[in-house]
């Protein structure tokens, strides 16, 4: 029994032992921890007072440099002088490729011929004609003798000519012309007319 009685004895001693090593560690471990903060905090000032103090000196730069150049814009600089001779000439660039042949050249053909229109009074009269060619012609209309209703037709992007509220009684001959802007040359088609019933 004292043997056992020892060895509880013993065996308490070692835990009381290890519990004030544990202790002592643990204390150590956050002792040195906290001197490790604190060094590194000491460290981030540092590096901060030094990057402040960058800012200021380059900020000071910047505005000493902005006065010397003021400072010497101020400055009467004098008149300027005649200008040099020209230079020697380049030498030529290279040549380019060869591009593809251009569509060739076509005189105006009609592909709608306008028809004769007969339509009722108050209605609207729309004449179609559609002309073609290389470059593309622009179809005008005229009125045979005098000029186009005032404010009552509609020359469209697609050559059709529109009339609006026609008249009784109103005939109306009209010339539809398919113009080449690189020719003289035209398409023309006369006496096309509308009568109003």
């Amino acid at each position: 029994m004292q043997q056992s009685a020892r060895k509880e004895e013993n065996g308490a001693i070692r835990r009381q032992t290890v519990d004030s090593l544990s202790c002592k560690s643990a204390l150590l471990l956050s002792v040195v921890c906290c001197i490790a903060l604190i060094h590194v905090e000491l460290r981030i000032q540092e590096h901060y007072r030094l990057i402040s103090s960058s800012v200021t000196y380059c900020g000071q730069m910047e505005k000493l440099i902005l006065q010397k150049i003021q400072q010497n814009n101020k400055r009467d600089l004098g008149l300027s002088g005649d200008p040099g001779p020209v230079g020697p000439r380049g030498p030529p660039g290279e040549k380019g490729t060869k591009g593809e042949p251009g569509q060739s050249i076509s005189a105006p053909t009609l592909l709608q011929r306008p028809v004769e229109t007969t339509v009722n009074e108050s209605q609207t009269a729309i004449l179609k004609c559609t002309a073609d060619g290389n470059p593309t012609p622009l179809v005008t209309w005229s009125k045979m003798n005098s000029s186009l209703p005032a404010g009552r037709h509609v020359e469209g992007s697609s050559g059709a000519l529109i009339a609006t509220n026609v008249r009784r009684g109103e005939t109306m001959v009209f010339t539809a012309a398919a113009l080449k802007t690189c020719w003289d040359a035209s398409t023309r088609l006369r006496n096309l007319q509308f009568n109003v019933s």
